[in-house]
């Protein structure tokens, strides 16, 4: 949600420039997630599971209560700030989507063949997936987990730009 408002605020400074507000939202969304973690989730780890989940909870309410003081309650379409159009496309005969859609599930998938390869092949996939498995062992293994931590939070905040821009698109 943050991540879309922040592409709505970057959008509208930089002259629609679609390609630099996305950028930058994604930047911004990536900080703010190092930031939510370096203040408030890494100071969890190791507490028990629902000390976190309690936590993003309170954050989710608080940061959409200030989202309306900021933004107001009103929709922002950043497709029709950029100028896009949204036409059917003809997939079969009689089978048609709109362009928002169809991208919106390229997108997905090449958004979740990209997170299959980097935790499948990667080295900071692995760790995350031992991290996510045993966090004692992997610490001990020597995997910096508050690394492993911050890195998943950011990639989630960005991930989040990255799809509600599809899904306006």
């Amino acid at each position: 949600m943050i991540g879309a408002y922040l592409l709505v605020s970057t959008a509208s400074v930089l002259n629609r420039d679609p390609l630099v507000a996305l950028l930058l939202a994604a930047v911004f969304g990536l900080v703010m997630g190092i930031v939510v973690y370096g203040a408030l989730m890494r100071w969890l780890t190791g507490e028990a599971v629902l000390a976190a989940v309690l936590i993003t909870i309170a954050l989710g309410i608080l940061l959409r209560g200030l989202s309306i003081l900021i933004w107001t309650s009103q929709q922002f379409y950043p497709a029709a700030m950029f100028g896009w159009k949204n036409p059917s496309v003809h997939l079969l005969p009689g089978v048609q989507i709109s362009a928002a859609s169809l991208a919106i599930v390229v997108l997905t998938v090449v958004v979740y063949v990209g997170l299959f390869v980097f935790l499948q092949f990667t080295h900071w996939g692995i760790r995350m997936r031992a991290a996510g498995q045993n966090p004692l062992l992997a610490e001990q293994r020597g995997i910096r987990l508050h690394a492993v931590y911050c890195l998943c939070v950011g990639a989630f905040d960005l991930h989040g730009v990255a799809r509600r821009y599809a899904a306006v698109a």
